[in-house]
Protein backbone atom coordinates (compact mmCIF):
# COMPACT_ATOMS: atom_id res chain seq x y z
CA UNK A 1 0.00 0.00 0.00
CA UNK A 2 1.41 3.38 -1.04
CA UNK A 3 1.59 6.15 1.57
CA UNK A 4 0.30 9.05 -0.53
CA UNK A 5 1.54 11.57 2.04
CA UNK A 6 5.13 10.32 1.82
CA UNK A 7 5.21 9.55 -1.91
CA UNK A 8 6.15 12.43 -4.21
CA UNK A 9 5.87 13.01 -7.96
CA UNK A 10 7.86 15.30 -10.24
CA UNK A 11 9.52 15.32 -13.65
CA UNK A 12 11.67 17.12 -16.21
CA UNK A 13 14.47 18.64 -14.18
CA UNK A 14 16.89 17.77 -16.99
CA UNK A 15 19.76 17.83 -14.51
CA UNK A 16 23.16 18.66 -16.05
CA UNK A 17 21.50 20.00 -19.17
CA UNK A 18 23.65 23.09 -18.74
CA UNK A 19 26.76 21.03 -19.62
CA UNK A 20 25.57 20.77 -23.24
CA UNK A 21 26.04 23.39 -25.98
CA UNK A 22 27.42 25.93 -23.53
CA UNK A 23 24.09 26.02 -21.71
CA UNK A 24 22.24 27.51 -24.69
CA UNK A 25 18.45 26.93 -24.70
CA UNK A 26 18.61 25.35 -21.22
CA UNK A 27 15.92 26.10 -18.66
CA UNK A 28 18.40 25.92 -15.74
CA UNK A 29 21.93 27.17 -15.18
CA UNK A 30 24.41 25.37 -12.92
CA UNK A 31 23.55 27.76 -10.09
CA UNK A 32 19.81 27.23 -10.58
CA UNK A 33 20.32 23.47 -10.57
CA UNK A 34 21.88 23.74 -7.12
CA UNK A 35 18.83 25.70 -5.99
CA UNK A 36 16.55 23.02 -7.42
CA UNK A 37 18.39 20.31 -5.48
CA UNK A 38 17.97 22.33 -2.29
CA UNK A 39 14.25 22.83 -3.04
CA UNK A 40 13.83 19.09 -3.60
CA UNK A 41 15.46 18.29 -0.27
CA UNK A 42 13.37 20.92 1.51
CA UNK A 43 10.22 18.84 0.96
CA UNK A 44 11.43 15.24 0.42
CA UNK A 45 12.79 13.29 3.39
CA UNK A 46 15.42 10.59 3.19
CA UNK A 47 12.83 7.85 3.82
CA UNK A 48 10.27 9.20 1.33
CA UNK A 49 9.63 7.84 -2.16
CA UNK A 50 9.80 9.93 -5.34
CA UNK A 51 8.12 8.67 -8.49
CA UNK A 52 10.09 10.54 -11.13
CA UNK A 53 7.99 10.88 -14.29
CA UNK A 54 10.77 11.16 -16.85
CA UNK A 55 13.62 13.30 -18.20
CA UNK A 56 15.72 13.20 -15.06
CA UNK A 57 19.16 14.03 -16.49
CA UNK A 58 20.92 14.96 -19.70
CA UNK A 59 24.32 14.31 -18.11
CA UNK A 60 26.81 11.45 -18.05
CA UNK A 61 26.58 8.10 -16.28
CA UNK A 62 28.73 9.45 -13.43
CA UNK A 63 26.27 12.33 -12.96
CA UNK A 64 23.42 9.93 -12.15
CA UNK A 65 25.11 8.50 -9.08
CA UNK A 66 26.18 11.94 -7.86
CA UNK A 67 22.67 13.39 -8.26
CA UNK A 68 20.90 10.43 -6.63
CA UNK A 69 23.25 10.60 -3.64
CA UNK A 70 22.51 14.29 -3.17
CA UNK A 71 18.75 14.09 -3.64
CA UNK A 72 16.62 12.83 -0.75
CA UNK A 73 14.29 9.90 -1.12
CA UNK A 74 14.02 6.55 -2.81
CA UNK A 75 13.71 7.52 -6.48
CA UNK A 76 11.84 5.37 -9.01
CA UNK A 77 12.50 6.47 -12.59
CA UNK A 78 9.58 6.33 -15.01
CA UNK A 79 11.52 6.84 -18.22
CA UNK A 80 11.08 9.84 -20.47
CA UNK A 81 12.32 10.51 -23.98
CA UNK A 82 15.61 11.97 -22.65
CA UNK A 83 16.32 8.96 -20.41
CA UNK A 84 18.13 7.02 -23.12
CA UNK A 85 20.76 5.05 -21.21
CA UNK A 86 20.41 1.30 -20.77
CA UNK A 87 18.08 0.24 -17.96
CA UNK A 88 20.93 -1.61 -16.26
CA UNK A 89 22.73 1.72 -15.80
CA UNK A 90 19.66 3.40 -14.35
CA UNK A 91 19.13 0.53 -11.92
CA UNK A 92 22.56 1.20 -10.40
CA UNK A 93 21.43 4.72 -9.45
CA UNK A 94 17.66 4.45 -8.94
CA UNK A 95 15.51 2.20 -6.76
CA UNK A 96 13.79 1.00 -9.92
CA UNK A 97 13.23 1.98 -13.56
CA UNK A 98 10.04 1.41 -15.57
CA UNK A 99 8.45 2.70 -18.77
CA UNK A 100 5.21 3.56 -17.02
CA UNK A 101 3.55 2.75 -13.71
CA UNK A 102 0.04 1.74 -12.62
CA UNK A 103 -1.11 2.25 -9.04
CA UNK A 104 -4.17 0.03 -8.98
CA UNK A 105 -5.55 1.08 -5.58
CA UNK A 106 -5.62 4.71 -6.76
CA UNK A 107 -6.65 3.93 -10.37
CA UNK A 108 -3.67 6.01 -11.38
CA UNK A 109 -1.32 5.85 -14.37
CA UNK A 110 2.08 7.57 -14.32
CA UNK A 111 3.69 8.09 -17.72
CA UNK A 112 6.08 10.67 -19.15
CA UNK A 113 4.28 11.60 -22.38
CA UNK A 114 0.46 11.39 -22.18
CA UNK A 115 0.05 10.67 -25.88
CA UNK A 116 1.95 7.39 -25.42
CA UNK A 117 -0.41 6.17 -22.69
CA UNK A 118 -3.14 3.57 -22.91
CA UNK A 119 -5.56 4.46 -20.15
CA UNK A 120 -8.09 2.12 -18.64
CA UNK A 121 -11.68 3.30 -18.00
CA UNK A 122 -11.91 5.57 -14.96
CA UNK A 123 -8.14 5.89 -14.68
CA UNK A 124 -6.42 9.15 -13.81
CA UNK A 125 -3.04 10.14 -15.22
CA UNK A 126 0.06 11.91 -13.88
CA UNK A 127 2.42 12.96 -16.63
CA UNK A 128 5.33 15.23 -17.53
CA UNK A 129 7.00 16.23 -20.81
CA UNK A 130 5.16 19.49 -21.47
CA UNK A 131 7.33 22.38 -20.35
CA UNK A 132 9.80 23.40 -23.06
CA UNK A 133 8.97 26.81 -24.49
CA UNK A 134 5.67 27.05 -22.61
CA UNK A 135 4.71 30.04 -20.49
CA UNK A 136 1.81 28.30 -18.75
CA UNK A 137 1.29 24.70 -17.63
CA UNK A 138 -1.11 22.32 -19.36
CA UNK A 139 -4.45 22.63 -17.55
CA UNK A 140 -5.07 20.27 -14.67
CA UNK A 141 -8.28 18.34 -15.25
CA UNK A 142 -10.42 16.03 -13.13
CA UNK A 143 -8.43 13.06 -14.44
CA UNK A 144 -4.94 14.35 -15.29
CA UNK A 145 -2.16 16.59 -13.99
CA UNK A 146 1.23 17.61 -15.38
CA UNK A 147 3.95 17.41 -12.70
CA UNK A 148 6.86 19.01 -14.56
CA UNK A 149 9.03 20.62 -11.90
CA UNK A 150 8.85 23.98 -13.67
CA UNK A 151 5.12 24.22 -12.93
CA UNK A 152 5.41 23.40 -9.22
CA UNK A 153 8.17 25.74 -8.07
CA UNK A 154 10.83 23.13 -8.88
CA UNK A 155 9.67 21.04 -5.92
CA UNK A 156 8.23 17.52 -5.98
CA UNK A 157 4.61 17.41 -4.81
CA UNK A 158 3.02 14.62 -2.80
CA UNK A 159 0.63 12.18 -4.40
CA UNK A 160 -2.06 13.43 -2.05
CA UNK A 161 -1.52 16.97 -3.38
CA UNK A 162 -1.65 15.81 -7.01
CA UNK A 163 -4.91 13.97 -6.30
CA UNK A 164 -6.30 16.97 -4.40
CA UNK A 165 -5.67 19.24 -7.38
CA UNK A 166 -7.51 16.85 -9.70
CA UNK A 167 -10.36 16.58 -7.15
CA UNK A 168 -10.64 20.38 -7.15
CA UNK A 169 -11.26 20.23 -10.89
CA UNK A 170 -14.07 17.72 -10.33
CA UNK A 171 -15.69 20.19 -7.93
CA UNK A 172 -15.18 23.02 -10.44
CA UNK A 173 -16.73 20.97 -13.25
CA UNK A 174 -19.69 20.05 -11.04
CA UNK A 175 -20.14 23.68 -10.04
CA UNK A 176 -20.00 24.79 -13.66
CA UNK A 177 -22.56 22.13 -14.54
CA UNK A 178 -24.88 23.28 -11.75
CA UNK A 179 -24.51 26.88 -12.92
CA UNK A 180 -25.40 25.90 -16.48
CA UNK A 181 -28.39 23.89 -15.24
CA UNK A 182 -29.67 26.85 -13.21
CA UNK A 183 -29.34 29.15 -16.23
CA UNK A 184 -31.46 26.75 -18.28
CA UNK A 185 -34.01 26.51 -15.47
CA UNK A 186 -34.17 30.31 -15.18
CA UNK A 187 -34.83 30.57 -18.92
CA UNK A 188 -37.73 28.10 -18.65
CA UNK A 189 -39.12 29.92 -15.61
CA UNK A 190 -38.99 33.25 -17.44
CA UNK A 191 -40.98 31.64 -20.28
CA UNK A 192 -43.53 30.38 -17.78
CA UNK A 193 -43.90 33.77 -16.14
CA UNK A 194 -44.29 35.50 -19.51
CA UNK A 195 -47.04 33.04 -20.39
CA UNK A 196 -48.81 33.55 -17.05
CA UNK A 197 -48.54 37.31 -16.90
CA UNK A 198 -52.03 38.89 -17.10
CA UNK A 199 -53.60 35.54 -18.06
CA UNK A 200 -55.80 33.41 -15.80
CA UNK A 201 -53.86 30.42 -14.51
CA UNK A 202 -56.73 27.98 -14.80
CA UNK A 203 -57.33 28.42 -18.52
CA UNK A 204 -57.04 24.88 -19.87
CA UNK A 205 -54.34 25.58 -22.48
CA UNK A 206 -52.33 27.67 -20.00
CA UNK A 207 -52.49 24.98 -17.33
CA UNK A 208 -51.37 22.33 -19.84
CA UNK A 209 -48.44 24.45 -21.02
CA UNK A 210 -47.53 25.16 -17.40
CA UNK A 211 -47.36 21.43 -16.66
CA UNK A 212 -45.11 20.82 -19.69
CA UNK A 213 -42.68 23.53 -18.65
CA UNK A 214 -42.70 22.41 -15.03
CA UNK A 215 -41.73 18.91 -16.19
CA UNK A 216 -38.70 20.45 -17.90
CA UNK A 217 -37.83 22.25 -14.68
CA UNK A 218 -38.07 18.99 -12.73
CA UNK A 219 -35.81 17.26 -15.24
CA UNK A 220 -33.18 19.92 -14.55
CA UNK A 221 -33.57 19.40 -10.80
CA UNK A 222 -35.52 22.61 -10.07
CA UNK A 223 -39.03 23.52 -9.01
CA UNK A 224 -41.29 26.45 -9.85
CA UNK A 225 -43.22 27.71 -6.83
CA UNK A 226 -45.77 30.51 -6.65
CA UNK A 227 -44.15 33.77 -5.61
CA UNK A 228 -47.10 36.07 -6.30
CA UNK A 229 -50.79 35.11 -6.23
CA UNK A 230 -53.63 37.51 -7.05
CA UNK A 231 -57.36 37.19 -7.71
CA UNK A 232 -59.19 39.55 -10.03
CA UNK A 233 -62.67 39.37 -11.56
CA UNK A 234 -63.02 35.80 -10.38
CA UNK A 235 -59.76 34.68 -12.03
CA UNK A 236 -56.44 33.65 -10.45
CA UNK A 237 -53.10 35.06 -11.59
CA UNK A 238 -49.68 33.79 -10.52
CA UNK A 239 -45.99 34.52 -10.93
CA UNK A 240 -43.37 31.92 -10.08
CA UNK A 241 -39.94 31.71 -8.53
CA UNK A 242 -37.19 29.11 -8.91
CA UNK A 243 -36.67 26.83 -5.92
CA UNK A 244 -34.33 23.94 -5.18
CA UNK A 245 -36.55 20.87 -4.55
CA UNK A 246 -34.32 19.92 -1.60
CA UNK A 247 -34.82 23.27 0.11
CA UNK A 248 -36.87 23.58 3.29
CA UNK A 249 -39.37 25.78 1.47
CA UNK A 250 -40.00 23.12 -1.18
CA UNK A 251 -40.18 20.29 1.32
CA UNK A 252 -43.05 22.02 3.18
CA UNK A 253 -45.39 21.65 0.22
CA UNK A 254 -44.21 18.30 -1.18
Amino acid sequence: MIDINKTFVTSDHHFREWTHFGGLLCESTQKQEEEHIALWNSVVGKDDTVLYVGDFSDGRVADLDDLCRRLNGRIVLIKGNHDQMDDSIYRMAFADVVDQMYIDELKLLLVHAPESATRRPGERMIYGHYHRGLMEPPPTTSDSICVCAKWHGWKPITLVEAIRQMDMEIEAEMSEGMSTTREKAETILAEMNDMLRDRPFFEVHVEKKFDQLNEKLHALGWLGLIEKFTRKDGNYYVQLKLVDPDSEEAQKIM
